[in-house]
């Protein structure tokens, strides 16, 4: 979420891509905290979309 506040901070620094944050994060998001996953996972979708 702090990425995308600060409109891709490290993301774009080291060219991460959606699908390495899928793979590092998704899973422990959906864990923990299930109702913020499908949050993120749309906020994380439209800033990679936007970002192309």
């Amino acid at each position: 979420m702090l990425n995308l506040a600060a409109g891709g901070g490290s993301w774009t620094d080291y060219d991460v891509t959606e699908k390495m944050i899928e793979d590092r994060v998704g899973s422990k998001i959906k864990i923990g905290a299930p109702a913020l996953c499908d949050y993120a996972r749309a906020k994380i979708s439209a800033f990679f979309k936007g970002a192309s």
